[in-house]
């Protein structure tokens, strides 16, 4: 078979397949695909190949069967990988307890310490906190250190579970 020949064949699989409502490009790979299994066929003698034509229809639709079964492989795969994961129950009991543990100790700080929790953990940030109380932004962060810093303490049991106040400067 000559080049001629050779290029016609593989124009008639891609407009056939192009027909069927293949992608043009999609056609054009696989059918080149195929011709490039068969030319090394050929190039190794496993025998002649008498239908160009035929044979690279029916390799062509091989190729495109494996792409059509490799891309619902992956959609599945993907779908597996973004599926929501189901709560582990043990997790949710400890974030219950440790909630509850929050909220016990937090009731042990400076109420404007408290208040300032609670302003942040409704979403505030820390100006918005600092005009509803009535603090500067910088009092606000105080506040929140403070409270960081005796949780922490607790968290780790070096804190004594009240609170320390500064004596005032100059004091004895």
């Amino acid at each position: 078979m000559n080049s001629h020949d050779l290029a016609h064949a593989v124009h008639q699989v891609v407009r056939r397949y192009e027909a069927a409502g293949v992608p043009r490009q999609d056609a054009e790979d696989c059918v080149h695909d195929s011709l490039v299994k068969m030319l090394a066929r050929l190039a190794r003698g496993d025998g002649e190949v008498e239908r160009v034509e035929a044979w690279l229809a029916v390799a062509t639709q091989h190729q495109l069967v494996d792409r059509h079964r490799r891309a619902q492989r992956e959609r599945a795969a993907l779908r597996r990988v973004h599926a929501p994961v189901a709560p582990d129950p043990g997790e949710a009991v400890a974030d219950r307890q440790l909630a509850r543990w929050l909220v016990d100790h937090l009731s042990a700080l400076p109420p404007v310490t408290q208040q300032v929790c609670w302003a942040l953990a409704d979403g505030l940030t820390t100006e918005q906190a600092s005009v509803q109380l009535g603090l500067s932004r910088r009092s606000v962060e105080s506040h929140l250190t403070r409270a960081r810093r005796h949780l922490r303490g607790l968290a780790a049991g070096t804190t004594h579970p009240t609170i320390t106040r500064r004596a005032p400067t100059g004091a004895p």
